[in-house]
């Protein structure tokens, strides 16, 4: 009985001591949704229990030098599958897949094949490939849509100047002048701009993002009595961190409806959107290569969605054209 006793005790102690482990590893912006969350038991969230090697999982996810983000979004995909099967079959998977986009979750196919990409990902940790699903297929997108316009970014920079909030307009402008991703966002500090770069890392690799000379400028002039600040977009609160991807979203979200911006365009993902469709126009060359590589795509193919009119131009020019 006590040998029994001491090995549970040991096995706890190993659970908790790997849950540590991944909180102090991973970034503090991903710590409360891929541990906190993850790590809290589904007894006490009242749900259906999930395999034990669900948690096992997610280290193998980690060891895997999987991103955060991916971690995050793998797990949940897992858990939302053991909610509703109690074992992985290929049938419950063919099931799930199903699902994905009936009125029960109401995903979109792309959404759904992120879903899908997680949960057969977990077939090939528990070594049953024999389990996994084709993903949806659809027609490539061959056009950007929700795009800030030149005329909503002035006028987002214009009223964050008016109300003083030089934080967010200098965070704005970075959105709009590089083409960052938010992951590559976060990472800015604010000596970075007395070099003209930053050095981002994300995913096992780095890549450099070039600063624009004349916001250097304004951002040195702005910060030079400010030489706490540490992060471009620093936290409120007293840790000097750098603010979450979800915060900057939040933001984003909330001064369209301050500013009366649609809130469809005000994601970070369509100020990269801008920068891009906006490079290419005032660009004499039309560099589709130089560009590719400020965007840091790995395959050229991507980049060349911006060299395309927008959803609405296609339509646009596909009525005045039809004359038969």
């Amino acid at each position: 009985m006590n040998n029994i006793l001491n090995k549970q005790g040991k096995t706890k102690l190993l659970n908790n001591q790997i849950a540590l482990w991944l909180i102090h590893l991973l970034p503090r912006q991903c710590r409360h949704r891929a541990t906190v969350r993850n790590f809290r038991t589904a007894e006490n969230k009242g749900e259906k229990m999930v395999p034990p090697k669900v948690k096992k999982y997610e280290l193998w996810l980690y060891e895997n030098e999987k991103s955060a983000n991916t971690i995050d979004s793998y797990m949940y995909s897992v858990k939302l599958f053991f909610q509703k099967y109690n074992k992985l079959t290929k049938a419950n998977m063919i099931d799930f897949k199903r699902r994905m986009i009936t009125d029960e979750y109401g995903y979109s196919f792309k959404t759904a094949n992120v879903k899908i990409a997680g949960i057969n990902s977990y077939c090939d940790f528990v070594n049953m490939p024999e389990c996994k699903v084709k993903q949806y297929k659809s027609q490539k997108k061959l056009a950007v849509d929700n795009v800030i316009s030149l005329r909503q970014y002035n006028k987002l920079l214009q009223y964050l100047k008016d109300d003083n909030n030089m934080k967010w307009y200098f965070i704005i402008k970075v959105l709009g002048m590089t083409g960052v991703r938010v992951s590559e966002l976060i990472q800015i500090k604010i000596d970075d701009f007395e070099q003209q770069f930053s050095i981002i890392y994300n995913k096992g690799k780095s890549r450099k993002v070039y600063l624009p000379k004349s916001l250097c400028e304004e951002v040195i002039e702005f910060y030079k009595d400010k030489p706490d600040t540490i992060y471009l977009c620093e936290s409120s609160q007293k840790d000097k961190q750098a603010m979450t991807t979800r915060g900057i979203a939040s933001c984003l979200r909330r001064f369209g409806q301050l500013y009366d911006i649609d809130i469809k365009v005000m994601h970070a993902h369509s100020f990269r959107h801008f920068f891009a469709i906006n490079f290419l126009k005032s660009n004499k060359d039309n560099d589709i290569v130089l560009l590719s590589n400020l965007l840091g795509h790995s395959n050229i193919n991507t980049t060349a969605i911006y060299l395309q009119k927008t959803e609405n131009d296609q339509i646009r020019e596909l009525n005045k054209t039809i004359n038969w």
